[in-house]
């Protein structure tokens, strides 16, 4: 096993199925790769080495369906970018319906690469070259190409707007990922070819804005045989409260604005009729990715935590202020501090993060205080001097003391002063009141 940190390919899997790792990992090295094997890492270097590998090899079997770390594995490597090539023994249909929810969303629709046993109990090695060819595409040419797309290695030109503006009231747009585009690049030539109109256009012609009731019944009219593939039908309606309280903000209309941004700008629409479908399954995949990750029963949360400044993007940003609601305290908290871990001092996480200083868990106010104290934000100040005042939990107003004193400002410093003379002031009042008594 290559060591972690030159590895050019992480191979996923459960105990049960490692004499097709084996296979695979052989078939890799005679090929050039450096290969790490996940289940001869341990703990917390799992993590790392996946991070630190330039693709995934995701083995499923009927074993492997039921492993939460490898379910965390696969989130990991979705959230972080990294290519993803699911590969099997097993019969695709059977093993299908075995996927729990967020690695049917994640994997389902990539290309898989199937080695059944031959009657001597060898795997057939029919699709390696296939295999092989995709790998070393997505580690050069593919890849390449996929980041000339990008104004830097983080944020698309169309998305730009989206973490500089700092008073836009619009939903969160996740871009798409390596493997997302991959999957674009698949459209069909009818799609790719043919000037199709675009969804609003063909729906909803000359129209500014729709009803969400109007656009809601014309999108699953459209689009639910299509989600339904690849998610239950319980989660249908998941799917379209993504749309009506991510996208919409829980606004009544859905404007065209609203639309053509979360598609990614207008130059977006060209090429690709369904273009809408595309974003919002992406943003399905990544909000299911990440709320995996960050969940306090994931295997890999510290991990994911620690490396947050390796893959920032637009999608993890977007996802981390959105888990900030959810309803689980301990996720909230998680976020707080990951959004701390990013670096990034973007107006509207500070804002989010503010605005959580609120929270009823004590935690979730200590991990955004120390956050914003991390993040150095002045614009917090005054909202964490409150914090710090007012708090009824001693930790929490300990948390926000902190947070100032790693602010290291004038203005923080001034803050910590003022505030420590006032209670000077306080205590001698107090104590001379009790002395007139």
């Amino acid at each position: 096993m290559a060591s972690h940190t030159s590895a050019d390919v992480y191979l996923c899997c459960v105990k049960q199925d490692e004499e097709l790792c084996k296979f695979l990992c052989t078939k890799l090295t005679d090929e050039g790769f450096t290969v790490c094997q996940n289940y001869l890492a341990k703990g917390l270097e799992r993590g790392q080495a996946l991070l630190e590998a330039k693709a995934v090899l995701v083995v499923l079997s009927s074993d492997a369906t039921s492993s939460k770390s490898l379910s965390d594995e696969v989130c990991l490597a979705y959230i972080s970018d990294k290519p993803i090539f699911p590969v099997t023994a097993e019969d695709y249909k059977s093993l299908e319906s075995a996927l729990n929810f967020s690695m049917k969303l994640i994997i389902a629709k990539l290309n898989w690469s199937f080695f059944p046993v031959d009657d001597g109990g060898s795997f057939k090695d029919d699709n390696v070259i296939v295999l092989i060819s995709s790998v070393k595409k997505a580690l050069s040419h593919n890849r390449k190409e996929y980041h000339s797309q990008r104004t830097s290695t983080e944020v698309p030109t169309s998305l730009v707007h989206e973490l500089t503006t700092t008073d836009s009231k619009e939903a969160s747009i996740v871009p798409p990922t390596f493997n997302a585009w991959r999957e674009r690049v698949r459209l069909s030539k009818k799609e790719k070819n043919i000037n199709l109109a675009d969804f609003w256009e063909s729906n909803f012609p000359d129209k500014a804005e729709v009803p969400w009731q109007d656009f809601r019944a014309i999108f699953i009219e459209t689009y639910k045989e299509r989600i339904l593939a690849q998610i239950p039908e319980d989660k249908m309606s998941w799917v379209l409260n993504l749309i009506y309280g991510e996208i919409l903000q829980l606004k009544k209309t859905f404007t065209k604005k609203d639309y053509i941004n979360f598609c990614g700008g207008s130059n977006e629409l060209q090429g690709d009729p369904n273009r809408f479908y595309h974003r919002l399954m992406d943003y399905a995949r990544g909000k299911i990715a990440m709320a995996g990750v960050f969940n306090m029963d994931s295997t890999l949360r510290l991990t994911a935590i620690n490396n947050l400044g390796q893959f920032k993007t637009v999608a993890v940003l977007s996802s981390l202020q959105s888990l900030l609601s959810d309803k689980d305290a301990n996720t909230r908290a998680v976020a707080a501090i990951a959004l701390g871990k990013t670096e990034t001092r973007n107006h509207r996480v500070i804002k989010k993060l503010i605005k959580t200083l609120k929270d009823d868990d004590r935690m979730v106010r200590e991990a955004a205080c120390l956050s914003l104290g991390h993040l150095k934000s002045t614009e917090a100040i005054p909202h964490v001097v409150n914090v710090w005042r007012n708090d009824i939990i001693s930790n929490v107003r300990s948390a926000a003391l902190t947070a100032l004193r790693l602010m290291d400002s004038p203005e923080a410093k001034e803050a910590i002063r003022v505030t420590q003379v006032l209670d000077e002031e306080v205590e001698q009042l107090k104590r001379s009141m009790v002395m007139r008594h």
